[in-house]
């Protein structure tokens, strides 16, 4: 939709338009053929033994993980969402608020890219994933302006303990 509405390439478009403007020099789009310096190496675990992870090529899904960053990159894609400098805080509100469906539930808490939830009375949103060898957890707690990034060059780590882990780190971080 994006490159229909715009007539420009994907990749153009987030490195002029986001990338570039927050100083994310270490994001990019995915190719698993480029030798890029730092990329760490993805593993997984198959019958309890650590492996290579499969080569994969994630170039075709930009919009859904065909992106590598790093954690310098991500904190200030974060203290940006954070600030308002990439959305307003009235949908900043809206996105971290929980969609309700036509019953009055809502799925799973999630709002507009967030998971939201309340953590020792205070709310606080997520978002997490993975692509082959890789596992990851963005976590902010909007109102004491505290983003944690969590990146893991291991597939499949379970949602709740990479959760776990992001609101302990939050704690410590005087969040909590």
């Amino acid at each position: 939709m994006i490159e229909g509405a715009t007539g420009q390439p994907l990749k153009r478009i987030f490195s002029g338009m986001l990338f570039g403007p927050l100083g994310m020099n270490g994001t990019r789009a995915d190719d698993p053929r480029e030798i890029i310096p730092g990329r760490a190496r993805g593993y997984a675990l198959v019958a309890d033994q650590l492996t290579i992870a499969p080569w994969t090529d994630m170039s075709h899904k930009l919009a859904a993980g065909g992106w590598i960053t790093n954690a310098h990159d991500m904190l200030a894609f974060m203290n940006a969402w954070m600030s308002g400098k990439l959305v307003n805080s009235a949908d900043r509100q809206l996105m971290i608020t929980p969609y309700k469906l036509s019953d009055g539930s809502t799925a799973d808490n999630y709002g507009m890219g967030w998971f939201i939830d309340r953590y020792r009375g205070r709310r606080f949103a997520f978002h997490g994933g993975g692509t082959p060898g890789i596992s990851a957890i963005e976590l902010m707690v909007p109102d004491k302006n505290v983003a944690v990034i969590a990146f893991f060059n291991l597939q499949d780590i379970a949602a709740k303990p990479r959760v776990d882990l992001a609101k302990r780190l939050a704690e410590i971080a005087g969040a909590f």
